[in-house]
């Protein structure tokens, strides 16, 4: 029984694995961008909020 099932999930997961892993390479993708987009954002904000606060000691 255990054997039969691990079988068909197998088969079942290879036959719809090819759409399934392109929208995870997709969305794995399009992650990648948003989080470093975000530390960029992360970066300049922090640049821009230490060169504020130097040209204020200053």
């Amino acid at each position: 029984m255990i054997m039969n099932e691990m079988g068909i999930k197998e088969e079942s997961s290879s036959c719809s694995g090819s759409q399934t892993n392109n929208d995870k390479d997709k969305f794995i993708r399009l992650q990648v961008i948003v989080d470093c987009y975000i530390w960029m954002v992360i970066i300049i904000l922090e640049f821009e909020s230490s060169h504020v606060q130097r040209v204020s000691i200053i």
